[in-house]
């Protein structure tokens, strides 16, 4: 069964609650690029709103939010 959608506000929830990687999917539009960028989530999932981005200035700010900047799970530490 799928969860309900939590929105940006969950998202930060989900960040601000635990150390594990927290992936930002479902229903992300250009629109929402600067808030999701300012809340950092580990990843996006992103693929119909990437194919309806505006202009080629839209997709280079998408792939220069700073999820992009950093290596996968480089900066989580795992207990084994």
């Amino acid at each position: 069964m799928t969860e309900p959608v939590c929105g940006l506000e969950g998202l930060e929830e989900a960040i601000n609650a635990t150390s594990l990687p927290i992936v930002a999917i479902g229903g992300i539009q250009q629109k929402h690029l600067p808030e999701l960028a300012s809340l950092s989530p580990s990843a996006v999932a992103m693929i119909s709103g990437l194919s309806h981005l505006t202009s080629v200035k839209a997709i280079e700010d998408f792939l220069t939010l700073p999820f992009f900047q950093q290596k996968p799970y480089e900066s989580l530490s795992f207990p084994f």
